[in-house]
């Protein structure tokens, strides 16, 4: 039996399905990654502080994120920026002001991310007066942790503030605000390395390094060089240079020991030495190979002088 034709209207319904459900599919790519705060709308009363976390969700993972959060001078006065506890463990740029009203970063996840909530910097802002206002992300990049830095699409939710003398007070602001004060944690513990890239700083040699701090975050690394090898307590505090990595060596023969000190915003400090030499003389192969082969002719010329005599 010869099924019957379809009419008219149902191929055209059918027509059209098959179109809306090519473009749907088109038009609907997956939502790599997406940036949002914790809390997501801000009511506060004017001089009033107050704490926002800016957090990464990724449903791919991702290895480098830049990102640009830009809020009204005219309402918010900037007092801090936090990035102890931040997901990013390479900076390219630390989070800085930029230019007022506009707060920048840049950095690398080594392992890459993908999962639903990481902190990236938190914000301390200060209310000025009564008005609304919002904090948006207007740039963003988000690099794949695909082994080709492959781009990848984002969204950012924006930040309604709303600034009026009946808000209520936050409850444990001060706390919360003040929190760093109570880190007495140093940085965590890291290395030095020297490299040498013909198309970065003339070829010369530089040192690289980076470490974390949990607590209130990385404030600034200092360096120093040294023909010899000395502990770290003697060195003067004028003789450390304020330094970010890359750092261009003094030495380029890269034959001094180069030391890194980490200081985190409450003043703590972790201190990492680079050392242009092996290990002790007496720890190495070499040594004991010397030290055989001298203790073999050594009985070589008693066994020598033993048989002469008889």
């Amino acid at each position: 039996m010869i099924p019957p034709m379809k009419s008219k209207f149902q191929k055209r319904i059918l027509g059209f399905a098959i179109i809306i459900a090519a473009l749907l599919a088109y038009s609907a790519p997956v939502r790599a990654a997406e940036f949002f705060s914790e809390p997501s709308s801000i009511f506060v009363r004017p001089d009033q502080r107050f704490l926002i976390t800016f957090y990464l969700r990724s449903e791919q993972s991702v290895n480098a994120i830049e990102s640009k959060i830009a809020y009204p001078t005219d309402l918010l006065d900037l007092e801090d920026i936090r990035d102890g506890d931040s997901l990013i463990g390479l900076w390219v740029e630390k989070p800085k002001q930029e230019t007022a009203g506009l707060v920048s970063y840049s950095g690398i996840i080594p392992d890459g991310y993908q999962g639903p909530k990481a902190p990236l910097l938190a914000l301390v802002f200060k209310a000025k007066h009564e008005g609304d206002g919002l904090i948006r992300l207007p740039e963003n990049t988000v690099l794949l942790n695909d082994g080709n830095g492959s781009r990848t699409t984002s969204t950012a939710a924006q930040i309604s503030i709303r600034i009026s003398k009946t808000a209520p007070v936050l409850p444990n602001a001060d706390s919360i605000l003040n929190g760093r004060l109570e880190d007495h944690e140093p940085p965590e513990a890291f290395t030095i390395s020297l490299s040498h890239d013909s198309n970065l700083f003339d070829g010369k040699l530089v040192a690289l390094f980076a470490t974390q701090d949990k607590g209130s975050g990385i404030d600034h690394y200092v360096v120093y060089e040294s023909a010899r090898k000395i502990e770290p307590g003697t060195i003067l505090p004028n003789e450390w240079r304020i330094a970010e990595s890359p750092y261009v060596l003094i030495d380029q023969t890269g034959k001094s020991y180069v030391y890194v000190k980490a200081i985190d915003k409450s003043g703590n400090e972790r201190v990492a030495v680079f050392s242009p030499l092996g290990p002790p003389f007496y720890k190495a192969f070499w040594f004991y190979g010397i030290l055989s082969l001298f203790a073999i002719i050594l009985i070589l010329i008693f066994v020598r002088k033993k048989r002469e005599k008889t």
